[in-house]
């Protein structure tokens, strides 16, 4: 100033022990972050622990659940084909007793049929022998004859027709009978199959 050289001295004023007060609030920060950090990791490693257990113990219950499923499909399955099979075993012997029945009948309706068409020739024959062509010309006799045997003809196919229609609707009510035994078999064994079915879903 005015040509003289000025020389300007700053003071700083520092108080005792700040600088080492400052290293250390660093250090305690730094050790903060560093156990933050550690804390942090140690929890990620346990929730991962913790994840994996919960998958594994997941995967258990599926292949639990998997193989229970399978179990009870087996089982089902092994059910219905026994079913299967006792239906069959089943059926076959109704069809047997019941065609052993029809022949049995059969036979005793065609040992009775043959006994009433033996009695129904007798029957014509006496009813023939108990006209009598005493008196009447050979004309006569030859015409009675054949009026005769016209008679017993028509007689005879008119009780053979019956005797027809008594086997036919013997025939018709066996098998209805039969058809109606099969029926109340199968709807049984349907209806076990459609318990057990119900049974595997629930």
């Amino acid at each position: 100033m005015d040509g003289k050289v000025v020389t300007m001295t700053t003071s700083r004023i520092v108080k005792e022990g700040s600088e080492d007060q400052t290293r250390r609030k660093k250090e305690e920060r730094k050790k903060e972050l560093r156990e933050m950090r550690r804390l942090r990791q140690g929890e990620s490693k346990e929730l991962n622990i913790l994840a994996s257990r919960i998958l594994q113990h997941m995967e258990q219950l599926k292949k639990k659940h998997e193989n229970e499923k399978n179990d009870m499909l087996r089982k089902y399955s092994v059910e219905i084909e026994t079913l299967n099979k006792q239906q069959k075993s089943e059926v076959e012997k109704l069809e047997n007793s019941q065609q052993a029945e029809r022949r049995t009948k059969g036979k005793q309706l065609r040992q009775q049929q043959d006994r009433e068409y033996r009695q129904f020739k007798d029957n014509q024959k006496k009813e023939a022998k108990s006209r009598s062509a005493k008196g009447k010309n050979k004309e006569e006799i030859r015409r009675m004859k054949e009026e005769n045997l016209v008679k017993q003809e028509e007689q005879e196919h008119r009780f053979l027709t019956r005797q027809n229609d008594e086997i036919e609707s013997f025939m018709k009510q066996a098998e209805e009978q039969h058809k109606q035994k099969v029926f109340a078999l199968e709807h049984k064994f349907l209806t076990d199959k459609h318990q057990k079915l119900r049974g595997k879903q629930e």
